[in-house]
């Protein structure tokens, strides 16, 4: 491959970035995350090589006393030493000087993995300072070509930038300007003999009596010209159609195909290993189109090192299912760019099952993960959206238990530097078993199991080690050492010290991003301050209000009250179990009795229940209360803490 690494410092907002590249290279992110500032630096590292290229405000607006930025960049010359050595084994005696200074000059400066690094740093003064000789500077411009395609600003009618290509692909070294010069003279000459010498001379005369001066042509713009003149034109068309008349996508997509295939040619015929950055190449295409797109970036890739940044989880799917490149997630933290290199993707059930739904979470601000439908149901409520703006700057991701998914988007997994929190049922931390609670669920979301952080956490000290280390000892001796007595006929536990074991192990998996509700996410809802206004709505919706009451008013505890009400939308039990075949078969005739109540009564999952409960609380409850906010905590308090840990986890990642 080209370019090997890049290593940034204090280039706007990019103060100190260090990048191992891949042939593909993905840069995914939000916008005025820093991807543009990358390419920018990138362009003006690779323009600066022959020092003609014009000066550009690179430096840290936020630090004035900076005297200067600097830019690394590694090239591979692998190859290019491979090529070269042949042909001296081939041929000791007539070694071309090109090889020679590659083999003599140029290998002495490599590292063992056969890496030339450039550095330039550039001065508030504007002079560059370069770690090697000019002349070593052109032999890596020349080696290592870089086509910039601005995807959005490109003129999708007007192709003239391929021709440019197609110089470099037909342009030799070998050529002098002059020559081609005198060639075509000659040509024209005993083409159109006398007539043609004289109209070359009027007319340049009439440019020396107006003092006009044209800019010489370089070879490559010579031999541009040159081709257009052997095709007979240079507006290009397609399916004998004007440009104008076709899409931006399909111009878009025909013209970054050509613009692939051309320049893997370069790599191809001539001594040159080129990249292409490509900023959006989405723009304007049909999804399809895109898939088209990157299945000619897949073909190419072994040919040609490709940069893109984009904003599209269509091309990133493909990136990931299709290319097998390298993602890195661009963030902000702060006022300087953070770009982090992600997983590779190498299990094929990631690569398989990934969508544009699972890749547009790259580009979050932050995700808040959850179980299923239910969980996705309550923080999508649009009238608790509105009270609680915070959750219109996430998303919501509902894995479906499926740890697949969730190590497809979570961001320790990926590597990526999205806010996160894990919303779970409190079975994925506990489970109760054979009379006792044990630890369940695995390594992916329960700090329990994971044994990366048992490890970490002994070699921890002062308030990290007392809310980690200190904690998850002290949940593991309750777990241990104390039988939790369930109710014999609802399994509801009325004891304290469950309540402070359900607290504990909730502040000790908060440290990793993770938040146990106490049972389910219908017991987030349905909670003890809340309950009538939760009996209010079911009766309002099912009726049966002399059942529901005769059926709580059986036990006057408020355990048992809470559990009836969990188990009308299909919630759990305190023991995180459901109701079930084992179960019934040990309940008493009565217990029975009351669950077929109880199932007549109930909602499925499904039943959009969520949205109705809520959406009654918010218009008949809360309509009318001047602080709703204050309001809604007192009723669901649980719910409310998630959300501000949510406000928080925010506040903190800006």
């Amino acid at each position: 491959m080209a370019i090997t690494a890049v290593s940034i410092r204090n280039c706007k907002s990019l103060k100190k970035i260090d990048l191992r590249l891949n042939t593909v290279s993905c840069l995914v992110g939000e916008n005025g995350t820093g991807k543009s500032n990358f390419i920018r630096t990138l362009m003006f590292f690779y323009n600066s090589l022959d020092n003609k290229t014009r000066d550009i405000d690179l430096f840290d607006k936020s630090n004035p006393y900076l005297d200067f930025i600097e830019i690394n960049v590694s090239y591979d010359l692998t190859k290019i030493i491979r090529i070269a050595q042949k042909q001296l084994d081939r041929d000791p005696f007539n070694l071309h000087n090109f090889h020679r200074r590659i083999l003599y000059d140029i290998r002495p400066k490599l590292n063992s993995r056969n890496e030339l690094t450039i550095r330039l740093q550039y001065f508030r003064n504007k002079m560059r300072k370069w770690n090697y000789d000019q002349s070593t500077l052109n032999l890596i411009r020349y080696l290592f070509p870089i086509i910039h395609v601005p995807a959005r600003h490109i003129k999708l009618t007007d192709w003239n930038m391929i021709w440019d290509t197609i110089g470099e692909i037909t342009n030799s070294t070998k050529l002098l300007k002059d020559q081609i010069s005198d060639e075509l003279m000659s040509m024209f000459d005993d083409t159109y003999k006398d007539r043609f010498s004289k109209d070359i001379a009027y007319i340049r005369e009439e440019f020396k009596n107006n003092n006009i001066h044209l800019a010489p042509f370089s070879s490559k713009q010579m031999i541009s010209h040159i081709m257009q003149l052997e095709f007979r034109g240079n507006k290009f068309r397609y399916n004998e159609e004007d440009l104008d008349y076709f899409s931006d996508g399909i111009n878009s997509n025909n013209y970054l195909k050509l613009l692939l295939s051309l320049v893997k040619q370069i790599q191809t015929s001539k001594l040159y290993e080129p990249t292409i950055i490509i900023d959006e190449p989405e723009v304007g295409l049909h999804p399809k189109l895109a898939d088209e797109l990157m299945e000619a970036y897949a073909e190419k890739s072994k040919y040609v090192n490709l940069i893109i940044a984009t904003h599209s989880p269509r091309i990133v799917k493909n990136i990931i299912s299709t290319v097998n490149g390298s993602l890195f997630h661009v963030s902000m933290k702060g006022k300087y760019t953070d770009i982090r290199r992600m997983k590779t993707f190498t299990d094929t059930r990631e690569t398989t099952i990934i969508t544009d739904n699972e890749a547009s979470y790259y580009f979050s601000r932050g995700i808040i993960f959850v179980e299923g439908a239910t969980e996705l149901e309550v923080f999508s409520n649009k009238k608790l959206v509105n009270l609680f703006p915070v959750l219109k700057q996430i998303d919501i991701f509902s894995f479906d238990s499926n740890n697949v998914k969730l190590d497809l988007i979570h961001p320790i997994e990926n590597n990526t530097n999205i806010p996160f929190m894990v919303v779970l049922d409190l079975d994925k931390i506990i489970k109760f078993d054979n009379g006792e609670f044990i630890i369940s669920g695995d390594k992916k979301y329960n700090p329990f199991k994971n044994e990366g952080i048992t490890n970490k956490e002994k070699f921890l000290y002062g308030r990290k080690r007392y809310l980690t280390y200190t904690v998850r000892n002290r949940i593991l001796g309750i777990l241990n050492g104390v039988a939790f007595k369930p109710d014999d006929d609802w399994q509801y536990i009325s004891d304290e010290l469950f309540e402070e074991l359900k607290g504990l192990i909730k502040d000790y998996t908060l440290n990793y991003g993770v938040y146990p509700v106490e049972t389910t996410i219908e017991g987030t809802l349905i909670n003890s301050v809340n309950k009538d206004i939760f009996l209010d709505w079911i009766t309002n919706e099912k009726g049966h209000k002399n059942s529901l009451i005769n059926l709580l008013s059986m036990r006057p505890s408020i355990n048992y009250q809470m559990t009836i009400l969990r188990l009308l939308v299909r919630g759990k039990f305190d023991t995180l179990n459901r109701v079930n075949k084992e179960f019934l078969e040990k309940s008493s005739d009565r217990v029975k009795k009351d669950i077929e109540i109880i199932s007549s009564l109930s909602f499925k999952k499904t039943d959009g229940w969520v949205n109705s409960f809520l959406n009654f609380y918010f218009d008949t409850y809360l309509i009318k209360v001047p602080d709703k906010i204050k309001k809604f905590k007192i009723d669901f308090p649980e719910l409310y803490d998630i959300i501000s840990r949510v406000e928080e986890m925010m506040k903190d990642s800006k």
